[in-house]
C-alpha cells in the first residue's frame, strides 16, 4: 500500500511523508480519488487475454504503467465495465469493495476520514454517491457544470480550469489558455477549480516537470495579479463557506465584465 512506500522503480520516492508535512503546513489538503483510477477487474482480466486486449496491456506493465487511456480504453476508469464506446457501471457490491479500500487506505494513510472527493475519470452514478455519502463525504469535484450545487446533503463542485502543461507543446500558450477559463469561471461567479495532473510534474515520463512547475508558478502569479483579493481554499472551509452562505466567499456573475471581454 502507499503508505508502506513504492515500489521499484517508484522506491526512492516518499509522497505520503512529503503530504502530510504540507498538510501539517495548511499547503496540502488530500482527498479521496479512491483504491485505483483504473479497473483492478479489468487489468487482471487484459492481464490474462491472449489476444489483442492482452498484448497492449503487458506492454504497459513491462514498464511499470498500469494503464493509459490512448492503449488501453477498456479499464480505464475503475467504476466501469467497457465494451467498445458502451459504459457500464459496477454493481453495488463491486463499487463498496472498491471505495472501501479507497477509504481505509486514505485514513492510514493521513489518520482522518476523507472529506472531499473527484471519481477516476469523473465516472460516478447514484450508487457510488450514496456509497460516499455513507463513508461521510460531503464535497465532490465533477467535470463541469453551470453553478456549485447541493444534493443528498453533498456539494457538488464543477472543475473550471484544465491545466496540463507538460502536454502542450507551448507551456505559455497553456498558461494563457487556462488564465482565459479562470476569466470566464469568475465572470460566471464560479470557483476557480484547477485540474492538473502528475505527469506534469515527475519526471520519469515526460522530463518536464521544472517547465510545469514553473508555468503553474506563472500562472497563479498572474490570477493574483488579476484577482487581488483571491482566495486558496480547501474543500471543508468552502464547504463550510457554502453552509453558512457566507457573502464573503461568494459573488454574483459580472455579465458587464463579461460582456466587456466579448467585445
Amino acid at each position: 500500500e502507499i503508505c508502506d512506500g513504492f515500489p521499484g522503480p517508484w522506491g526512492d520516492a516518499e509522497p505520503v511523508s512529503d503530504y502530510k508535512r504540507l498538510v501539517d503546513r495548511n499547503l496540502f489538503y488530500p482527498a479521496l480519488h479512491g483504491f485505483t483510477h483504473f479497473s483492478p477487474w479489468g487489468m487482471m482480466m487484459a492481464w490474462h487475454d491472449e489476444g489483442d486486449l492482452g498484448e497492449r496491456a503487458r506492454q504497459l506493465f513491462e514498464n511499470d504503467v498500469p494503464y493509459l487511456a490512448s492503449l488501453t480504453p477498456e479499464f480505464n476508469f475503475a467504476l466501469l465495465e467497457r465494451d467498445g464506446e458502451k459504459e457500464k457501471f459496477l454493481a453495488e457490491s463491486e463499487q463498496r469493495s472498491w471505495i472501501d479500500d479507497g477509504v481505509r487506505i486514505f485514513e492510514r494513510c493521513f489518520g482522518v476520514k476523507p472529506f472531499s472527493t473527484c471519481a477516476p475519470g469523473y465516472r460516478a452514478n447514484g450508487t457510488t454517491y450514496r456509497i460516499w455519502k455513507e463513508r461521510g463525504i460531503r464535497v465532490v469535484q465533477i467535470a463541469s457544470g453551470d453553478v456549485c450545487y447541493r444534493e443528498e446533503g453533498m456539494l457538488f463542485i464543477p472543475r473550471t480550469v484544465f491545466f496540463e502543461p507538460a502536454l502542450s507543446e507551448d507551456m505559455s500558450q497553456a498558461v494563457e489558455e487556462a488564465l482565459l477559463q479562470a476569466d470566464v469561471a469568475v465572470d460566471q461567479g464560479k470557483p476557480i477549480v484547477i485540474c492538473s495532473h502528475s505527469i506534469s510534474y515527475m519526471q520519469r515520463h515526460l522530463n518536464r516537470r521544472d517547465e510545469s512547475l514553473a508555468a503553474l508558478h506563472l500562472l497563479l502569479t498572474q490570477l493574483l495579479s488579476r484577482y487581488p483579493n483571491l482566495r486558496f481554499a480547501n474543500d471543508r472551509s468552502f464547504y463550510d463557506a457554502w453552509e453558512r452562505g457566507d457573502e464573503g466567499w461568494f459573488a454574483r456573475p459580472d455579465f458587464r465584465l463579461r460582456w466587456r471581454r466579448m467585445l
